[in-house]
């Protein structure tokens, strides 16, 4: 039973104290260990684009404009509380390509707020069903319409597929038919999806 649900557990002031000395330096930990990976991807990609020493003095300027604090903390806010490193890497590439720009396209605006709740597995799944419903698409309105066979027992892609629209990283009509045997899943393919593909490869 939970010593709670009677009254409050003697060991709470212990464990108060506990958690007070712990949490902080944890917290710190975390927010380091994040950082590192999105600086990690700025850098993969400044080196991709072999920027010189003026190109970072005007990025700098540029940074240092209260104008690109919003998107900042945009970004900054989704690395903080990614779940994954990967993640933060692709946050720190989309960063790294809008340092020295005021807009950032609507694709990326999406992306950057589904980053934070997309897990290192799921990323790994994504170019999968990318790539087995672009095999699968029709042309509809410009947009690429799939449907794709699924395992009712693969909880990893179901709850994948499942994320991916919820995020709007697929078309807003997909949808779970289970109507049908064998399962499977109905979508469209957006440009928000083949960018997010492009940043996980």
């Amino acid at each position: 039973a939970v010593a709670g649900a009677k009254g409050v557990s003697s060991l709470v002031p212990f464990m108060g104290e506990f958690f007070n000395d712990l949490v902080p330096e944890i917290y710190r930990s975390s927010k380091q260990k994040s950082m590192i990976d999105f600086l990690n991807g700025i850098c993969s990609q400044f080196e991709k684009d072999n920027l010189k020493s003026e190109d970072f003095a005007n990025m700098k300027k540029e940074l240092s404009d209260p104008s690109n604090y919003e998107y900042m903390s945009t970004i900054l806010d989704s690395v903080f509380f990614s779940k994954s490193a990967r993640c933060r890497a692709i946050l720190g590439i989309i960063c790294s390509k809008y340092m020295s720009k005021k807009d950032i396209p609507y694709e990326d605006l999406i992306i950057i707020e589904a980053l934070k709740d997309l897990l290192d597995i799921e990323l790994d799944i994504i170019p999968q069903i990318y790539s087995v419903a672009t095999t699968k698409a029709k042309d509809i309105n410009g947009k690429g319409s799939f449907y794709i066979y699924y395992d009712p027992k693969d909880v990893v892609v179901n709850t994948t597929f499942s994320k991916m629209k919820k995020l709007n990283l697929i078309g807003s009509h997909a949808e779970a038919i289970t109507s049908k045997s064998p399962n499977g899943w109905h979508g469209n393919i957006t440009s928000v999806t083949e960018k997010l593909v492009d940043y996980i490869e």
